[in-house]
């Protein structure tokens, strides 16, 4: 039941929704946006190795900790609230030789089933029984499509986050899963929420060296988990262990560039961890922290023509530029000196990044431990913008190079938290928490120098090299004209252009203010509660329940065109506020399991709202809370011990981004262009159904076959509304996507010393609304009215549909004295190699013709196939009696040239179709004009004179040059060394 009818406008009553929430909160008192599970469950049976009898009062215990139970009179036992990692499990009884289990790994939210056969002795056995567990190919109790991705894994991949953990998935393009929208996805570390409710999307990214285990649910997802309609990350970090250990990771690109001038990036990476006991604790408190950073002079290299490399080839330096009133700016190609040559190097690209994570858990008494962790991270970087559409040219700020972006972002978050074992069957788990991000875009302070004239310069010296530079350990700082008055030094009133370019053209180099065109801070904190509490009420049922609430501060403030007088802005300060709660029953018998939930979510925008949605002045009326109810149903069906049948049913309830909910509310921001917020747009809202098989294919193989369909309900848009004088646009929710696809999924685990997993995706997505920001700019109009007019509501391909996606994970494994002996040396002992492979189709767009106007139904066009490998080389070796590795990381092996994007009007990444001819040019430009100045460049007979001839060759010369944009390239080869210990 909903708040609003689907897709209505009409709220329900404030007592009907009063009542509501009472009768839940009664149903609930002893019970986020996701709940996301940091703890698994062991379980399994103990019987008479001769008999088969069950053997009741065995003694189970995970040693090393303080956790353990005892058989029942079916020789059943389980563990709840057992931390995600790995574990030697020990079974011991009088008359009966111990047993020792060794490498269980335990998931998130999943049971772990370890049987025993006690062998009878009527002696003392001094030695207990060894075996080591293997993990099954098979999971029985999971009833939907789910990826967990261990260490072991990850870490012989060519990846450096999780975040390609996630690519390799089946059904995922980057952020979108099976057709979602990219900001759809809930984003988890240690259970806790921690993407950006502002502008949607994935906030944090961790290294792997902290991670203990990575969940990827792409399919429906219990009612323990919301505020998402594709997919859960759920990223659980490390915690110490009984002994302490160490690790440490160098990567770098030093020395590319002997193999080749294009392979130098400017790139360096180290990484550290530390865990264990704390000292003079007997144990109980142990401690795991990691520290990362990265340094990267060229941050996103594209793959491009060499252009740049040839003008620098020929002498080219540019000595200076000139602002609007012809006084000299001293400016400069910023290319790294120590690989001034490199083609792929663009202007003011670098990245500096440090991450810290840290968690303590106290283990205070064998049923209660006290956990404090968090996270920080910095991120910043510059460079100039990527259109992103191939239509308008980046590279015209390439030799205005004062004006270029800087971008910063910080991460954060602390948690204190509580679990407590009340008994046996019971536990439940409390914890408090602050998340914290906060990011920024515009030009930097503290760059600009004055000449003795008063002049602000960048160069004073004239050595092309910036006056003062920025250590990583160093935020940036920024103008901030949201609270400044500004002066030239700040935000450049005019336009800056640059004729001292190779080419000696004028116009085609050139930016207003900044680079970016705005300044813009976003700063977003919550408040977290959550309380779960999970109990084996019988051998069969485990009840789980919980709630948890949140309290937001959400602050932006945002400037474009801060130059002028009259700028666009939109600043805002608001505290919206979400609580969710679910019950959900996890029934598990030998040839059924089924999870079963219900889950409550509410969201409290705590914004008035206009009460004419067509007069932008009218009244301000209360905003209506808006909650859902939402079932969910999963079932695994084992037909045999190699093949489970899986279903999954749920609707999904997401808030719009709080972007969208509080854009430009202010009335007296009536400026053309605007587009205006809803707070009171109703939550999107997805039905979904998964229909799965997985059977297993000898010992160390299987097949999934998994089929998909989504409705997705109250799409967000933007809504043109023809009101007089001034028509505006505003967001809302009107429209209707689909998406349906099959998956196969084939995998092979280590043995015979390789390994492998493919996936292949066939899917279609569709939508009957474009992108919210193409609704607002690409809406065209009617010539004979003027009125805009938009495309007949219907549903066509999503504008990141992708038809085929195709993965292969390969990887090669020789343990220690394998491979070619010589002279009774193994060369390639302890060595491996792990290959990844990406193919896919392209992604949609609408053909134009050359006036820019649509000439076919959208997205009716495709750009072409992406293909990527990425390779990971390793050779182990034991130095001091610590554990080192050597490794060598290729992405992009085959150095192919992707095309990322093309230009609508002629499908072709480089070529506009625009078509310059002399005649054009003349009647455009003409001697006279206040851009015709002598260039040495462009006086190709020398005479001293510019002819309309010579201007015209360097304006094309110069167009071509602006057309050929980066950003519709992929990137090139980029090879990395490295070496890592550890303890």
């Amino acid at each position: 039941m909903d708040s609003k009818k689907e897709g209505g406008d009409e709220p329900m009553a404030g007592k009907t929704f009063s009542k509501a929430v009472l009768t839940l909160g009664l149903l609930l008192v002893f019970s986020a946006s996701v709940f996301a599970g940091t703890t698994g469950k062991i379980e399994g049976k103990v019987v008479d190795q001769k008999t088969g009898n069950p053997l009741p009062g065995v003694n189970v215990i995970i040693m090393g900790t303080q956790m353990g139970a005892s058989t029942d009179i079916n020789g059943h036992y389980f563990v709840n609230n057992v931390p995600v990692g790995r574990y030697a499990l020990k079974a011991s009884m009088i008359g009966y030789t111990p047993q020792i289990v060794k490498n269980i790994m335990v998931s998130a939210d999943l049971s772990t089933s370890i049987n025993f056969r006690l062998e009878p002795t009527v002696l003392q056995v001094g030695k207990p029984i060894v075996v080591t567990a293997e993990r099954p190919l098979v999971e029985k109790d999971i009833t939907s499509t789910t990826r967990i991705v261990t260490p072991e894994e990850f870490m012989r991949q060519p990846i450096r986050t999780f975040n390609g953990v996630i690519a390799s998935t089946a059904g995922v393009d980057g952020t979108h899963f099976r057709g979602g929208m990219g900001n759809d996805i809930a984003w988890m570390v240690d259970g806790l929420q921690v993407d950006d409710p502002l502008s949607g999307g994935q906030a944090v990214t961790l290294s792997n060296i902290a991670i203990e285990e990575v969940q990827v649910i792409t399919g429906g997802f219990n009612a323990e988990y919301g505020e998402a309609m594709s997919g859960v990350v759920n990223v659980i970090t490390k915690s110490g262990g009984p002994r302490l250990s160490a690790f440490y990771r160098y990567t770098t690109d030093n020395g590319t560039n002997l193999l080749s001038k294009d392979l130098d990036f400017d790139y360096d990476s180290h990484e550290l961890s530390l865990g264990g006991p704390v000292p003079f604790t007997n144990k109980k408190i142990r401690f795991f922290t990691s520290l990362v950073l990265g340094l990267q002079g060229v941050s996103d290299p594209r793959k491009m023509d060499n252009q740049i490399q040839q003008l620098i080839n020929e002498g080219y330096k540019m000595p200076y530029g000139l602002d609007a009133n012809g006084n000299r700016v001293n400016d400069f190609l910023t290319l790294n000196p120590k690989i001034a040559s490199n083609k792929y190097w663009l202007n003011h690209n670098r990245r500096q990044r440090y991450e810290t994570t840290w968690k303590f858990t106290y283990n205070v008494s064998p049923g209660l431990q006290l956990r404090f962790g968090g996270f920080y991270e910095r991120n910043q970087w510059e460079r100039y913008p990527f259109s992103g559409t191939g239509q308008t040219p980046e590279r015209s700020y390439y030799w205005v190079a004062e004006n270029y972006t800087n971008y910063l972002r910080m991460n954060s978050q602390f948690y204190l938290g509580i679990s407590h074992q009340i008994n046996s069957r019971t536990f439940y788990e409390f914890t408090i928490n602050r998340f914290e991000t906060n990011y920024k875009t515009g030009l930097v302070d503290g760059i600009w120098k004055k000449d003795a004239n008063g002049k602000y310069l960048r160069d004073s010296n004239g050595n092309l090299i910036v006056d003062q530079k920025f250590h990583w350990w160093q935020d940036y700082k920024f103008f901030e004209p949201t609270w400044k008055p500004l002066d030239p030094k700040e935000y450049r009133k005019q336009k800056w252009q640059n004729p001292f370019n190779p080419f000696g053209v004028y116009n085609n180099w050139q930016t207003a203010g900044a680079s970016t065109r705005r300044y813009e801070q976003r700063f977003l904190s919550y408040y977290g509660a959550k309380f779960t509490l999970t109990s084996q009420i019988t051998q069969h049922h485990q009840l789980k329940t919980g709630f948890e609430g949140r309290l937001h501060k959400a602050v932006r403030h945002y400037n474009s065109l801060p130059w002028r007088p009259d700028p666009f802005r939109n600043d805002y300060e608001v505290h919206p506020q979400i609580f969710n709660a679910y019950f959900q029953d996890t029934a598990e018998w030998p040839g059924l399991i089924v999870n079963a939930g219900v889950r409550f979510d509410y969201m409290n925008p705590e914004k008035e709202h206009r009460s004419d949605k067509m007069d932008r002045f009218s009244p301000l009326v209360p905003t209506e809370p808006k909650w859902k109810i939402s079932p969910r149903l999963g079932i695994s069906h084992p037909i045999t011990d190699r093949t489970v049948l899986h279903f999954q049913y749920g609707k999904f309830f997401q808030s719009p981004d709080f972007l969208d909910l509080y854009a430009n509310l202010d009335p007296d921001v009536a400026r053309s262009y605007d587009y205006i917020g809803n707070p009171d747009m109703n939550p999107l809202k997805t039905t979904a159904y998964e229909l799965g098989i997985t059977h297993q294919l000898g010992l160390n193989s299987k097949i999934e076959i998994t089929g998909y369909f989504k409705d997705m309900y109250d799409l967000q848009t933007i809504r043109y509304i023809p009101v007089v004088p001034n028509p505006i646009s505003k967001y809302d929710n009107r429209q209707y996507g689909d998406a349906k696809g099959i998956e196969f999924t084939f995998t092979k685990r280590l043995s015979n010393f390789w390994a492998t997993q493919a996936t292949y995706s066939l899917s279609q997505a569709r939508t009957m609304a474009f992108s919210t920001a193409n609704e607002f700019v690409s809406g065209e109009t009617n010539p004979e009215t003027g009125i805009r007019y938009y495309f007949p509501e219907k549903l066509f391909p999503t504008g990141y549909d992708r038809t085929h996606i195709i993965n292969i994970n390969f990887d090669f494994r020789l343990p220690k004295k394998s491979g070619p002996k010589i002279a009774g040396f193994y060369p390639l002992e302890n060595s491996g190699i792990n290959i990844i492979t990406r193919s896919r189709s392209g992604t949609p767009y609408t053909r134009t013709n050359y006036k820019g106007e649509t000439v076919e139904e959208r997205n009716s066009s495709r750009r072409p196939w992406y293909f990527n490998m990425d390779m990971r080389l390793t050779r182990d070796f034991n130095l001091f009696g610590m554990h080192a590795q050597l490794f060598m990381e290729i992405f992009n092996v085959t150095n192919r040239t992707n095309i990322l994007n093309v230009y609508s009007y002629t499908q072709d990444p480089i070529r506009t179709g625009e078509i310059i001819n002399e005649q054009s040019f003349k009647d455009g430009i003409s001697e006279g004009d206040p851009t015709w100045k002598w260039q040495k460049v462009k006086d190709l007979n020398h005479d001293g004179h510019i002819s309309q001839h010579e201007e015209y060759l360097g304006y094309l010369k110069s167009f071509h040059f602006l057309r050929r944009t980066a950003s519709n390239f992929g990137p090139p080869r980029i090879i990395h060394f490295g070496f890592q210990i550890n303890y």
